[in-house]
């Protein structure tokens, strides 16, 4: 690997940030050398399909475009993941309208749709609710380590329990115990917040 590539690969994100400010297009690059991968996981783990995946990622690098400035944000791999993840659910959303799929999304959103929403609404409806997102964010605060990254994998990344049990070193069974677990004590939260009755 050259040093010119090296550099450019562990630039950091303030000088990606720059970059953007400055409407260099070298910033889309960069932003794909050092988060191509995780967007790309992160919208395939939504829709499900390489090319739908692809898409997204360009439309996500696009969005970073049309978005930076004004926003500058500090953390670039986060704004990105948002970004895509956004995107990917539009997507999921449009092409499961009349007709409902299997893929990892909809079972990890039928999975919160137990804690969440109980008789009212879907966990898409709810999902953008500042409130829930308030307590979703305090009760993974109080959460474990290990905890927090399956909760977040499994729901924000929509990494399938296989995926999350083997790049932690856990068995199946662990991630699913303590998603069934985690989601008990989350429901009993939002119940105890007057969130959800």
């Amino acid at each position: 690997m050259s040093l010119e590539k090296d550099s450019r690969v562990h630039r950091e994100d303030r000088e990606i940030v720059k970059l953007f400010l400055e409407r260099d297009e070298g910033a889309l690059r960069e932003v794909r050398d050092k988060y191509g991968s995780m967007m790309d996981r992160l919208a395939r783990n939504v829709v499900g399909d390489a090319s739908d995946a692809e898409e997204i990622v360009s439309d996500a690098l696009l969005a970073a475009w049309n978005s930076i400035p004004p926003h500058e944000p500090e953390k670039l791999g986060p704004y990105m993941a948002r970004l895509t993840r956004n995107l990917s659910v539009d997507r999921l959303r449009r092409e499961t309208t009349a007709k409902r799929g299997g893929g990892v999304a909809d079972v990890s959103f039928s999975e919160l749709e137990e804690c969440i929403t109980g008789d009212s609404g879907s966990v898409e409806e709810l999902a953008d609710r500042e409130e829930i997102a308030r307590v979703i964010n305090g009760f993974l605060s109080e959460a474990g380590r290990s905890g927090r990254v399956i909760f977040v994998r499994r729901y924000w990344y929509m990494d399938s329990i296989p995926d999350i049990a083997s790049s932690l070193g856990f068995t199946e069974s662990k991630v699913k115990m303590t998603l069934s677990r985690m989601r008990k004590k989350l429901r009993e939260k939002l119940e105890k917040e007057g969130i959800i009755v």
